[in-house]
This record gives structure tokens, sequence and C-alpha cells, in this order.
């Protein structure tokens, strides 16, 4: 149990610092999306986490739709698995800005905190759940929300408040 705990942590910080490295502003822009936004971010991310199954049952049906259903399927569980990992970005960014540590420590340490925090919270036992359930539709909002003002080109500038 404790062997898997620690694999699915360095997973996570495998992860995180993976994209970080070749996609650098990926972080600051979904925890930029979570903080400016966050009812609107949990709303969306509300809604698609009950209909992207949904959809994904619907396009099962037609045969042009099954390769569609199946990568449709695939990234909705890899936005599932990278849920706590986005989540605790921003959870971190926030933390930062808070204590004033911005460009003082490394950006993984934020992160770090943030995701230790949102792992200890998600074992809680019967709020664990919810929390589990808050976090995935604020990754999965933010992601949504990310993609969608990048493609109106109404990109958020990025702040460094």
């Amino acid at each position: 149990m404790i062997h898997w705990a620690l694999v699915s942590f360095a997973a996570g910080i495998l992860v995180w610092a993976v994209l970080a490295l070749f996609f650098p502003g990926i972080w600051s822009r979904l925890s930029q999306t979570i903080r400016q936004t966050p009812g609107y971010t949990l709303g969306c991310g509300l809604v698609l986490l009950l209909l992207t199954p949904l959809l994904a049952l619907l396009l099962l049906i037609t045969v042009i739709g099954i390769p569609l259903s199946l990568a449709l399927l695939a990234s909705y569980g890899l936005l599932l698995y990278s849920a706590k990992i986005i989540v605790g970005d921003a959870v971190g960014r926030l933390l930062a800005t808070r204590f004033g540590w911005e460009g003082r420590v490394h950006t993984i340490l934020p992160f770090l905190l943030g995701y230790v925090l949102l792992l200890l919270l998600t074992s809680i036992p019967v709020v664990g759940l919810l929390i589990r359930i808050i976090i995935v539709c604020l990754a999965l909002g933010a992601v949504f929300l990310a993609i969608y003002r990048w493609r109106q080109g109404r990109a958020m500038p990025v702040r460094l408040d």
C-alpha cells in the first residue's frame, strides 16, 4: 500500500516535470484559469465529467465514431489521472503567491507542496471522495477552458501578481 503510494507520487512528479520541460507555459495557463474563474471552471468540469462518458457511448453507436470515441475515452482517462497534478500545481502556485515565494524558489517546490497537500486531503475517508470530485472537476474545466480560450484567440494574459 505504501509502496503504491510512493510510486504514484513519483509518477505525478515525473508527469509534471516532463510537461513543464516540453510545454513550459502549460502549468501557469492552467493555474491561472483555475485561480481567475474557479466557479466557472468547476461548473464546466462538472458538466464535462458527466457528459464525456455519455458522448463516448453515443459515438460508439456509429462505425465512424468508434475511433473518435476511443480517442475521447483515452484523453478523458489521462485527464482523470492528471487531475491531482493539475490542481496540485494550481494550489502550489496560489500558496507561492500568498507567501511571497514567486521568483525566490524553483517552481517545483510549490508544486510539491500543493501536490502533497492534495494527496493528504484526498486520503481522508469520507471527505476525501468529495475533494477528489472537486479536483477532477477543476482539472477538467481548466483544461477545457484553456483550450477553448486558446482556440478563440483569447488566451488569458499571464499575470505575475
